[in-house]
């Protein structure tokens, strides 16, 4: 899968530095930026992060539904709120 390279400036590259370093939910997507930004090739950077390479680019991007804790508001309640 040939991707072409990414170009970033130096505060885009600090600023995903930044949230990699921090360990927040988007760590990965930015380490994954940062090394397809370094040349790294889509198969490699996959191998390294342990995912598929399909899960590497642009449609992989949206936040997929997460499983949690079920709502404590019944509609009942939402619609109490919105009065």
């Amino acid at each position: 899968m040939r991707v072409r390279p990414i170009e970033l400036s130096e505060s885009e590259r600090e600023q995903l530095q930044l949230i990699v370093k921090k360990g927040s939910d988007w760590r990965e997507r930015a380490q994954t930026i940062l090394m397809l930004s370094n040349g790294q090739t889509v198969i490699a950077v996959a191998a390294q992060q342990g995912v598929k390479p399909e899960a590497i680019g642009l449609n992989s991007l949206p936040n997929q539904p997460r499983s949690g804790a079920p709502s404590k508001l019944t509609d009942a309640h939402r619609s109490q709120l919105k009065e």
